[in-house]
């Protein structure tokens, strides 16, 4: 156990590091790409550079604790009322063990949730029918959600299927499945499951959403799309809702960095809508 402890010690304290750089000298700069591939390259960095800790007394530990967890005892004394047990349970979660039952439990959570995600992206896979829509596995759906895309699969309300904006919405989810956007998220889910914790963690995922879009959206200017009609198009979605934390969606919020990045770009407005 004490291994595990110092290993999320170093982890914790390589992701404060990651933080401090990012927010104060990267983010700054506004660059998405090199955003992006600075936080997926220090959050690996991070998660292999405090293994050397582990690697360095796992063996020790696993001598001492012989491969098995012992509990501490809990009995519940029913005659003598609640109290006595509270004060059983409430010193079984301050020790080294109750602190990580509790942090397993939280981890269970969060795979759940990560599970779950995937389990409703394949089931509307299975169910609904998809079709092919300007090179993209197009997967509509009822109700009045935002696009939004997973690796290969885009999925869109049915009312948008005549509506003129679709090009450049699937243009805009070309981009997220090109640059493997999905991807990037599958990897800060499973990195949440286990520093769920960390709020380093959560502030990074986020932003790492953020560059996806400003990605996204250089990549739909540099195909000649009208920026102030595309710039539309983003607030006519901007109150759609959606719920799952692996998607990339079209209209992922604060929709004003937005357009101050794809202003800062200084392109022509002038263009043809594709």
């Amino acid at each position: 156990m004490n291994t595990l402890i110092n290993y999320m010690f170093w982890v914790s304290a390589y992701l404060l590091l990651l933080w401090v750089v990012y927010h104060f000298i990267i983010r700054p700069q506004r660059n998405p790409t090199f955003s992006r591939g600075f936080i997926l390259g220090g959050l690996v960095i991070s998660v292999v550079a405090a293994t050397g800790v582990f690697f360095s007394t796992s063996g020790i530990t696993i001598n001492e604790m012989g491969g098995v967890l012992t509990l501490p005892e809990v009995v519940v004394y029913a005659s003598e009322g609640l109290e006595r047990s509270q004060l059983h349970i409430r010193d079984y979660l301050f020790t080294r063990q109750g602190i990580l039952h509790f942090s397993l439990f939280i981890s269970l959570l969060v795979f759940i949730r990560f599970a779950g995600s995937l389990v409703y992206l394949v089931v509307k896979w299975r169910i609904l029918k998809g079709r092919k829509i300007n090179g993209l596995f197009v997967i509509p759906m009822r109700g009045d959600l935002t696009p939004y895309s997973f690796f290969r699969l885009v999925f869109i309300p049915e009312r948008l299927l005549g509506d003129p904006g679709l090009d450049q919405v699937l243009l805009h989810e070309q981009a997220h499945i090109i640059k493997l956007h999905s991807l990037d998220l599958v990897f800060l889910e499973l990195l949440s499951i286990f520093l769920w914790f960390h709020p380093v963690i959560w502030y990074l995922r986020q932003e790492i959403k953020m560059q996806h879009e400003f990605e996204a959206d250089r990549y739909v200017l540099d195909h000649k799309v009208e920026k102030s009609y595309y710039q539309q198009l983003l607030i006519n979605y901007s109150l759609r809702s959606y719920c799952l934390p692996i998607t990339n969606p079209f209209n992922f919020s604060p929709l004003k960095k937005r357009v101050m990045m794809m202003n800062k770009c200084g392109r022509p407005t002038q263009l043809s809508r594709g």
